[in-house]
Parts: structure tokens; C-alpha cells; sequence
């Protein structure tokens, strides 16, 4: 019950949880037998989310260092990145 009560999400540990919360004295990992048994299982999230969009007809830059990494002298070859940081107006880019 406690199982079809969290939308069929929780695990082992918040079912253990909230059992004892209702007063069952039963421990995690019986719990956790019990669930295998039943074919109970929690509903993983994904982690991350795919933020890169990779078929668009936009130019792409060539690739001028042709895996060179080794340059002859400073300031020849310059990197960068783009990081995503979320804000009061929205997302900024950095």
C-alpha cells in the first residue's frame, strides 16, 4: 500500500520508512526481500538530460587543429566551454 501510495516510485529505503513510521517493526532489507518477491521495484529517474541538439542544419567550424596537440609555440591554439547556469530570469550561459 505504502508502494501504490508514492506513484509506484519509492524503494526499499523510503517504504522502510514510512512503515515505520506507521508502526511496522519490520527491517530494510526484509523489506526489500519482500519487495523482490512481489516484483516491487522503484522507479528510477534519469540522471541527466540530454541538452546537446546535434541534427540542425546550422554551420558547424571546421576543425583547424586536426587533433594537434602539440602546438609550436603559446597562444596558437585557444579552447573554450559553454556552461549552463540557471538564474532568477532564466538560463545564462557562460
Amino acid at each position: 500500500a505504502a508502494w501504490q501510495k508514492s506513484g509506484r516510485r519509492y524503494g526499499s529505503p523510503r517504504i522502510y520508512n514510512q512503515l515505520r513510521k506507521d508502526g511496522c517493526t519490520a527491517s530494510r532489507p526484509r523489506i526489500a526481500r519482500l519487495m523482490t518477491k512481489m516484483g516491487i521495484a522503484s522507479r528510477i529517474r534519469k540522471k541527466w538530460v540530454k541538452t546537446t541538439h546535434s541534427t540542425h542544419g546550422w554551420p558547424v567550424a571546421a576543425n583547424v587543429l586536426d587533433r594537434n596537440f602539440s602546438p609550436e609555440g603559446l597562444g596558437q591554439v585557444w579552447v573554450s566551454d559553454m556552461t549552463y547556469i540557471r538564474g532568477e530570469q532564466g538560463w545564462m550561459y557562460l
